[in-house]
């Protein structure tokens, strides 16, 4: 049997330098995905991740096309969550 290491999400109460990110990705989605306080751990990757997501909100794309061209990144780049 193999194990999965886990990461527990930091409280968002404590990451109050990061609330301008949270906020943001709340108000587009209506909640606040446990990833992005998984991704605290690491400000600059919760920035990179912002960033993108920057990037593809200021296009014309229609939603659809932007959610999946966040899917497409997140495969290529290894990610499985």
């Amino acid at each position: 049997m193999t194990s999965s290491a886990r990461l527990t999400p930091l409280p968002r109460d404590t990451l109050l330098e990061l609330e301008p990110i949270f906020a943001r990705f709340e108000k587009n989605t209506g909640t606040l995905p446990n990833n992005l306080l998984v991704m605290a751990r690491r400000p600059s990757v919760l920035h990179a991740r912002a960033a993108r997501f920057d990037s593809l909100h200021e296009t014309p794309l229609a939603r659809p096309i932007r959610d999946l061209v966040f899917l497409m990144a997140s495969v290529v780049s290894g990610c499985r969550y």
